[in-house]
Formats: C-alpha cells, structure tokens, sequence
C-alpha cells in the first residue's frame, strides 16, 4: 500500500523491511553454509529501479527497502567472492503488476498541507484515474 513517508511511520517502515529486505536475507543466510561448503554458487537478488530514484509521491517505503537491498547484494558480493560465491543483483524495470492501481493510499495520520499541495494532489487524481480505467491481467486474459 503506498503512502507518504511522514504520514504512515515507522510501523510501516518495519512491515516493509521484514518482507523486502529481512525476508531476502533470511533466505540467503539459510542456503550459504552449503554454497561455503561447495565452495560455489550464485544468490540471486531481486531489487528494483526504485532504489535508484524515487518516481513517484508514496513509494519511498517501497524504494528505500529496495535501496537496502541492493546494498546488502553488494556487501554479499563482496564477502562472498572469496568462497568463489557470485551475487547477482537484478533490478528490472517498471512492469505491471495486478492491483498495485487499485491499492489506496495509507491515510492512517493525514497531514492535511502536504495533501493541500497541487503536485501531490495531481499525482492522487492521476493514480486513480489509472487505477478505474486499466483492467487487471487475468481480464485481459480472459477478454
């Protein structure tokens, strides 16, 4: 669910984080001791072109955890090149993903000036013109 940094917190801050970030790393931490015992193998990442640059109003939970993970890829790379272990990181582009249109945004503690502002408020009209106008995949793949 999008939203505005100072308006959801830090609660959604962690819930992101424990999927996006500590979920990864969860994994990877499970599968190296048999790639340092083979000495050999490659952990695959999967960031995102949001840890680059943030695109959009309400993705910066979103993007920052794909920015960590992106660095916690490096790191690995580096610690792990000894033991002949690769990381390779993959950060593909925007594609289409079902119900991220329609997905509101958090407005647990609105701060009525930011939402006051005519950028951000074109950038909400924008996001839910999209969202009632595309179908989602599995419609199209019916149609």
């Amino acid at each position: 669910m999008p939203g505005l940094l100072e308006e959801c917190g830090i609660q959604k801050m962690i819930a992101q984080y424990e999927v996006s970030v500590f979920g990864p790393l969860n994994v990877t931490n499970a599968v190296l001791p048999y790639m340092r015992k083979e000495r050999s193998g490659t952990v695959v990442i999967v960031g995102s072109r949001c840890a680059w640059t943030p695109e959009k109003s309400g993705q910066g939970f979103y993007g920052s955890s794909k920015a960590a993970v992106q660095t916690m890829g490096e790191t690995l790379a580096v610690e792990l090149a000894p033991l002949n272990i690769r990381v390779l990181i993959v950060e593909p582009g925007s594609f289409r993903t079902e119900g991220i249109l329609t997905s509101p945004f958090d407005v647990a503690n609105p701060i009525p000036t930011t939402r006051a502002t005519s950028r951000f408020s074109h950038y909400l009209q924008c996001f839910a013109r999209k969202a009632a106008r595309r179908p989602s995949e599995s419609d199209e793949r019916r149609g």
